[in-house]
């Protein structure tokens, strides 16, 4: 366990500290996709220079294994501070290391210069010195911002009398703010704690302020904004601007590679950024993992998950690469444990028309949403991509929803549902209705049955309507 701030946590430690934090998460549509939130490039053409061994996917892949990663992530950076305090300690920090290590601050420390308008809140970070909370002082007397909210409990691995949150907003009463004016959540352990927290408290008070000045030390500045932009409910758009607070001089742009203390400080925060991103997936795959089950365990007729399949590899140029990058570790097709008694109830009443479903999609990675998305943009042209994926709610990210087509009992053979030479809007309900010829008659009449047998079972279809994508929505 740590002992101060300079060390990056353990993995006990951490999954210690998460487990008590605020239990809000990421947003399902959101958890792969924040890695791009993220900028590596100055870290790693640090790391080059320096010729600091470290795996590129370390850095780039959404779905790295998080112990392996967190691991990885410690050692990586005692190596690269380890060299970098030899190099200073010896004066060899030359030019070129001092541009690519001022680019790695300014990465950090990136802060919007220009307030045009009064904000509803500044938001102080919690801090066990007064050098946030000072320029946030200086905001309100100045009138830009109208209140002060300050979010911290203590340090987890620190135990101290009363909470930063509460010395905090002592010590600015005390410097002529109001006391009214002053909002105080006393809860958070960490930096992602005091944003989840405190988005907790609005929810709970109805409160949404919706303009927010992120006051912070420059090196926390890019993780700080980060996590807001994390845990943003879909919901909730804040205008938010970042604010720089003063600094210590050890910890400055020109000193902090400097000292062994500063370097930690400084590079800590990109690789807790990379961190806090490697825990988001863990957390989130575990949960969703826990609930998922393959359906011909339980008698439901699946193949192979649609986008794997050989046809649609080749069609679409899918290569295994690809699919290991959107992080397929089977391709077995699992669904939520929770649809398996209703569909087993879709199959009873197809039967009495020798038919039954197979499933061809059920859950879908964030990341495998966006392959698929690609290569169907690619082959197909992006008008085709946007109709068939909604890439807003994603709902086959839960688990919950499902692709199915129909088969024969009695010769085990697909039965179409529509006819892949008419064009993807072929496969939309309705299509067919406007011709009256044998095969379409057909088609309408297996897409209505097909219909029927899934929406008497808590299904509903989904908001593309396509012919075989249904939503489950039944208690659960």
């Amino acid at each position: 366990m740590r002992t101060n701030f300079t060390q990056l946590p353990q993995i006990q430690e951490l999954l210690t500290i998460v487990s008590n934090e605020s239990s809000r998460k990421v947003e399902a549509g959101k958890v792969f996709s924040n890695l791009n939130l993220l900028d590596f490039k100055p870290l790693i053409e640090l790391l080059e220079y320096l010729k600091i061994n470290y795996r590129p996917s370390l850095f780039l892949n959404p779905h790295y294994d998080f112990l392996v990663g967190h691991k990885e992530l410690d050692l990586v950076k005692n190596n690269l501070v380890d060299e970098l305090s030899k190099l200073s300690y010896q004066n060899l920090i030359d030019s070129k290391m001092i541009e690519l290590l001022d680019s790695v601050y300014d990465y950090l420390a990136t802060q919007d210069e220009v307030f045009e308008k009064e904000y509803d809140i500044g938001f102080v970070f919690g801090s066990s010195t007064t050098m946030r909370i000072d320029k946030a002082i200086e905001l309100y007397n100045q009138g830009t911002i109208k209140q002060i909210m300050i979010s911290g409990c203590k340090p987890f691995y620190k135990d101290t009398e009363g909470t930063e949150a509460e010395i905090l907003r002592e010590y600015a009463i005390t410097k002529g703010v109001k006391s009214n004016d002053i909002i105080i959540e006393t809860q958070a352990l960490t930096t992602p704690d005091n944003v989840k927290r405190t988005l907790d408290l609005f929810e709970k008070n109805n409160f949404y302020p919706q303009s927010i000045v992120l006051i912070t030390s420059p090196f926390n500045m890019r993780r700080a904004y980060t996590n807001w932009l994390k845990f943003l409910p879909s919901n909730y758009s804040p205008v938010i601007i970042r604010c720089n607070s003063g600094i210590s001089h050890v910890y400055s742009k020109t000193q902090w590679y400097k000292t062994t203390t500063g370097l930690n400080v400084v590079l800590n925060e990109y690789f807790k950024n990379r961190g806090e991103h490697l825990i988001d997936v863990y957390l989130y795959e575990m949960k969703i993992k826990t609930h998922l089950v393959d359906p011909n365990m339980y008698g439901i007729k699946s193949n192979q998950m649609c986008w794997t399949t050989d046809e649609a590899r080749q069609d679409y140029n899918i290569t295994d690469d690809e699919l290991r990058l959107a992080g397929l570790d089977t391709y077995t097709i699992l669904i939520h444990k929770d649809l398996i008694n209703p569909l087993i109830k879709v199959n009873e009443f197809l039967q009495t028309y020798n038919l039954q479903i197979e499933i061809d999609d059920g859950f879908r990675s964030e990341a495998m949403y966006q392959l698929a998305s690609q290569k169907v943009a690619q082959k197909k042209g992006d008008s085709a991509s946007k109709d068939l994926f909604n890439l807003v709610t994603m709902p086959h990210n839960s688990g919950c929803s499902v692709d199915v087509a129909l088969t024969s009992t009695i010769t085990h053979t697909r039965e179409p549902l529509f006819d892949k030479n008419d064009g993807h809007k072929a496969s939309f309900l309705g299509y067919y209705e406007q011709y009256h010829d044998e095969k379409s008659k057909r088609f309408v009449f297996l897409q209505k049955l097909l219909g029927q047998a899934m929406l008497i079972n808590g299904f509903k279809y989904g908001t593309k309507n396509e012919i075989w994508h249904f939503d489950y929505v039944g208690s659960r």
